[in-house]
């Protein structure tokens, strides 16, 4: 009797938990997908609008910790989690050096990424943007979904070129940890922030808009997942430069591949990580970029 008795208890926490589902109950449909951001963000977040203006208005990097609805956040960092096609993209030739991986668009997290790219895009969310940011929000969105595995960073840079007019990054990185690195730094301040799962990050794109993301460690045993993309302002062009923010980026890397697997010969190709002195050569950037200036 015990083992049965054993049984029935987990059985009723599990029921308790949401996990299992009593007899004659029904199980609730999951909650509809918004169309715009003023349906995702939490109630909370909708709350501190005035601030968040105002933030972003001082030029400043806005950091908004459980961003949007539960759910949502579950869902797509469910399906990031679950994703296994991650295509490099680098750039160690030229300024700024990156490196990072990019989700493959024929990846089954794919369609998780397109609703996002909607909710994003959808009129009434850029209007949320442009009335929070100040700045013109009407052209082509560039998002898709990141991972950085050890190895991976993003030198200081700004973003400023092209039409992008307001940036954004949603955190959805589970349990990582500090000491794996792949911080995002606000260079004009030297803040840094820790990758937490549904932090949504903000802010204007300038020149003067630096940031980073620093390597990530080899010892990192988590996932860093996201969300990133950019707004761009009506007068840009039709399309975006880089469609969904990342192709060519992807393209890149797949042409300086073949290049370098036809000078190799026949060879297979390796996994390319940053070479020691690269990794210096990002610290330095970050040193030098949040080194305080002096004043005449």
């Amino acid at each position: 009797m015990g083992s049965l008795d054993a049984l029935a208890a987990t059985v009723a926490g599990l029921v308790a938990e949401g996990l299992l589902v009593g007899e004659g109950e029904t199980v609730a449909a999951p909650a509809a997908w918004p169309t715009s951001l003023a349906d995702a963000l939490d109630p909370a977040v909708l709350a501190r609008q005035d601030d968040i203006a105002a933030q972003l208005a001082a030029g400043r990097a806005v950091v908004i910790r459980d961003a949007m609805r539960r759910d949502l956040a579950e869902r797509v960092g469910a399906a990031l989690d679950a994703a296994a096609r991650w295509r490099a993209v680098e750039a160690f030739g030229r300024s700024p050096h990156y490196r990072h991986h990019v989700l493959d668009e024929d990846d089954p997290a794919s369609p998780a990424v397109a609703d996002c790219r909607a909710l994003f895009g959808a009129a009434a969310s850029r209007d949320l943007a442009a009335a929070l940011s100040g700045r013109d929000c009407g052209g082509p969105l560039e998002l898709g979904a990141t991972r950085y595995v050890p190895g991976d960073f993003a030198a200081p840079h700004a973003d400023h070129k092209l039409a992008r007019t307001v940036a954004f990054v949603w955190h959805l990185a589970r349990g990582w940890d500090a000491s794996w690195g792949g911080q995002f730094v606000w260079c004009p301040s030297g803040a840094q922030v820790v990758p937490s799962f549904n932090t949504l990050i903000v802010f204007n794109v300038a020149a003067e808009t630096v940031h980073a993301v620093t390597p990530v460690s080899p010892y990192a045993r988590g996932k860093r997942l996201g969300v990133t993309g950019w707004w761009s302002h009506a007068a840009g062009l039709a399309d975006p430069p880089e469609p969904a923010g990342f192709a060519l980026g992807r393209r890149r890397g797949e042409l300086w591949r073949a290049a370098a697997g036809a000078r190799r010969g026949a060879r297979p190709a390796r996994a390319v990580t940053p070479a020691p002195s690269i990794e210096r050569g990002v610290e330095h950037h970050l040193q030098t970029s949040l080194k305080p200036r002096s004043t005449p």
